[in-house]
């Protein structure tokens, strides 16, 4: 499927629900079909929309006042109950300041069906239930980093002396043949300037809880390293300089990492 998901709306909620809906969800990588994203001049719209709605993997439709009294998102709302014949999770409702009464007049099988409850004030907590259905993995990962930002702002200030930090313990006695294979490019790479060894590299993942997914950050720092450097005549000091600083920004915030 090309999208992740197709969002079915009214017009009138765009400014103050669906467009931050739909720019939030799209931030945390999930891919959507959305009008203002996907439509461009002189394009069929229904041939666009049978397509948005053939080509997602889930549809969301936001339920509201101006939803319920209009006739054209009752054709996307067709197209994606035909979709789901057979796969009903396929559809999300949204059920946007309306009531589970507004939602049975209108449609007794959407009505049936688990909704995210949402109004204006409520745009990033909608996203982030929707997120669990749409892009699971995505949650995981969302759900961790905000753990770890409510660690860090609840955990006690302590100052300790450089001497006093240890490395934390080995957590795997081995790893898989393919990826100490990966690890092996990486030190080729990035490693050597930073003044590891390999078998310090390798110790390093050890330590990991989950070594796989670090070394996906250092494999993405030595592509970056790669392309900053290939064809270029670097000194081992700019070289260097270089990697650490790459380093650096895969130790800041995720956020600004990702715009960097």
């Amino acid at each position: 499927m090309k999208y992740d998901v197709f969002i079915s709306h009214a017009s009138e909620d765009k400014a103050a629900f669906v467009r931050p809906l739909a720019e939030l969800l799209a931030s945390w990588r999930v891919t959507v079909w959305y009008d203002e994203f996907t439509l461009r001049p002189g394009d069929s719209l229904s041939a666009s929309i049978d397509r948005g709605l053939s080509d997602s993997r889930f549809g969301v439709v936001v339920l509201s006042k101006a939803f319920l009294s209009k006739h054209w998102p009752e054709y996307e709302l067709r197209g994606l109950i035909s979709l789901g014949v057979g796969q009903p999770n396929r559809i999300v409702p949204v059920w946007y300041q309306v009531s589970r009464s507004d939602v049975l007049a209108f449609s007794p099988t959407l009505a049936d069906r688990v909704a995210v409850v949402a109004d204006d004030r409520a745009v990033p907590q909608a996203a982030y239930r929707l997120l669990a259905t749409l892009r699971p993995d995505l949650h995981e990962h969302l759900t961790r980093y905000l753990l770890y930002l409510r660690q860090v702002r609840d955990a006690p200030l302590t100052l300790v002396e450089a001497s006093e930090l240890k490395p934390s313990p080995i957590r795997h006695e081995s790893l898989p043949r393919p990826l100490l294979a990966r690890v092996q490019l990486v030190h080729a790479a990035i490693g050597a300037l930073l003044g590891l060894t390999y078998d310090e590299m390798v110790d390093n993942f050890k330590r990991d809880l989950h070594p796989a997914r670090e070394l996906e950050i250092w494999e993405g720092m030595a592509a970056a390293f790669q392309r900053e450097t290939q064809g270029r005549r670097l000194s081992h000091v700019k070289r260097r300089a270089i990697a650490l600083h790459l380093l650096k920004l895969s130790m800041t915030d995720a956020g600004e990492t990702a715009r960097t």
